[in-house]
C-alpha cells in the first residue's frame, strides 16, 4: 500500500472510530485542532519512540513519559512558545488532558490525626495529575538528548 493511501485508511479510520468514542466521553466537543492532534499522534505512534519505566527500584518514580511524549507532540502542534503554557493549556482544557493521557486536574487526599492537644486533626492534600514544569522540562531535554524529533520523522 502507498503511504498516500495509508495515510487516507488511517485517516477514515480515525474519523469514523475514535472520534465519536472520544466525543461520547467527553462533555466538551472537540475542536479542529484537536482532531488534529489526535490524527497526528495516532500516525506517529510516538510512545514507540520513548521508554516508561515499568520497573524502578532506586531514586524517585519518573513520571509516565508516554503522556509527556504526547504532551511534547501538543506543545507543537498548538504552537506554545513555553513549557509554562503548555502546562496551563493541559490544566484548564479538559480534551487537551484527555487527548495527551493525563487523568483529571488533580485529586484530593485525605488524612486523620491528632493534634498535640488529643484533638481530631484532618489534613487535605491536592495531589496534581499533571507534572511539575521542572518535570515536563527534564523530559523534554531527554526527548532532544535522545533525538526524538529526528526518530519520529522519519
Amino acid at each position: 500500500m502507498k503511504l498516500i493511501e495509508t495515510v487516507s485508511w488511517l485517516k477514515v479510520k480515525i474519523q469514523a472510530g475514535l472520534f465519536p468514542h472520544i466525543q461520547e466521553c467527553s462533555n466538551d466537543p472537540l475542536t479542529e485542532k484537536q482532531k488534529r492532534l489526535m490524527m497526528t499522534l495516532e500516525i506517529l505512534e510516538i510512545e514507540k519512540h520513548v521508554t516508561s519505566p515499568a520497573y524502578q527500584w532506586m531514586g524517585r518514580k519518573l513520571k509516565d513519559r508516554h503522556a509527556i511524549a504526547r504532551a511534547f507532540v501538543a506543545k507543537a502542534i498548538y504552537g506554545y512558545s513555553t513549557t509554562s503554557a503548555l502546562i496551563e493549556a493541559l490544566k484548564t482544557v479538559s480534551n487537551l488532558r484527555r487527548i495527551c493521557g493525563f487523568t483529571g486536574v488533580g485529586i484530593v487526599q485525605e488524612r486523620e490525626g491528632r493534634n498535640m492537644g488529643g484533638g481530631i486533626l484532618k489534613l487535605k492534600r491536592k495531589k496534581s495529575a499533571l507534572p511539575s514544569e521542572a518535570t515536563f522540562s527534564r523530559a523534554f531535554g531527554e526527548f532532544a538528548k535522545i533525538g526524538l524529533g529526528d526518530k519520529v520523522h522519519e
